[in-house]
């Protein structure tokens, strides 16, 4: 989904490859029919190998889509536990990220269950109830703070 730079390399690519009929480049979605598009998916990928925190991972895991991501910038202790909320393949292992895909592929139960972890955890601790109430603390305790008379040293 999505219209990016590379987006007539890797048509020509499927093309070689002949997987014409297993790959589909969708354009542009519209936020309203994204998880219309999540609900048909097996799985989901997120193969950054920098940071794999981004609003699809997260869009997959709150429709129940195991998430296979390479584990980089924190993804393992922030987002995804590995084989619960989602599965993680060695940073850049192209391979190893393919076996993570077969694995699922072949184990429709651990996809289902894995789904159902993701989404549970998305909702309890990634929902935007729960980062406005944090950031709401954070803002109460700066404000305390600054009642309070502490002083911060700038960090500019």
């Amino acid at each position: 989904a999505g219209e990016g730079e590379i987006r007539k390399d890797l048509e020509k690519l499927v093309s070689k490859l002949h997987l014409d009929g297993n790959v589909l480049f969708l354009g542009h979605i519209d936020r309203s029919e994204i998880s219309e598009y999540y609900s048909i998916s097996n799985v989901a990928l997120s193969t950054s190998t920098s940071v794999n925190m981004n609003n699809s991972t997260i869009e997959a895991m709150a429709c129940e889509v195991p998430v296979i991501a390479f584990d980089c910038g924190n993804t393992s202790d922030r987002l995804i536990r590995h084989m619960e909320t989602g599965v993680l393949a060695e940073n850049g292992n192209v391979v190893d990220l393919a076996d993570k895909m077969y694995e699922l592929y072949v184990n429709p139960e651990l996809r289902e269950k894995i789904g159902k972890n993701a989404r549970k955890f998305i909702v309890e601790y990634r929902s935007w109830d729960k980062r406005i109430q944090t950031e709401l603390k954070i803002y109460q305790d700066l404000l305390n703070e600054y009642r309070a008379g502490v002083k911060r040293e700038k960090r500019y």
